[in-house]
């Protein structure tokens, strides 16, 4: 298993929950004008370090995507989403990823009041 399938079964397993996985990369040069938000396999030069959250999978152009949504708002990508093929994720996202999990409402409460 690579990180892109890694990443999708880490989203596909807290689907009901709804959670999302924040990672992010060094944002190429690139990708921030990528037509309708697919970004280009092809490697450009490296510009800044750039967190996001990636949410979904969808197919694009025949092949399997992950959907992230970034900070920068809609007007880029597909109004604010972009969506990263499996040879971009496996090789471009080194910055590590995290899924934030809340603790159930009932036992907050108890601990609260202890």
């Amino acid at each position: 298993m690579d990180k892109f399938d890694t990443l999708r079964s880490a989203l596909w397993m807290h689907r009901l929950e709804k959670r999302s996985i924040f990672t992010g990369c060094a944002w190429r040069k690139n990708w921030t004008h990528a037509r309708g938000g697919v970004i280009p396999k092809e490697p450009s030069e490296p510009l800044f370090g750039h967190a996001f959250k990636l949410f979904g999978q969808e197919f694009r152009n025949g092949e399997l995507h992950l959907m992230a949504q970034l900070s920068n708002g809609e007007h880029i990508g597909n109004r604010g989403i972009f969506y990263f093929p499996r040879e971009v994720v496996n090789r471009d996202f080194t910055f590590g990823a995290y899924m934030f999990v809340d603790m159930p409402v009932e036992e907050a409460k108890f601990l609260n009041e202890k």
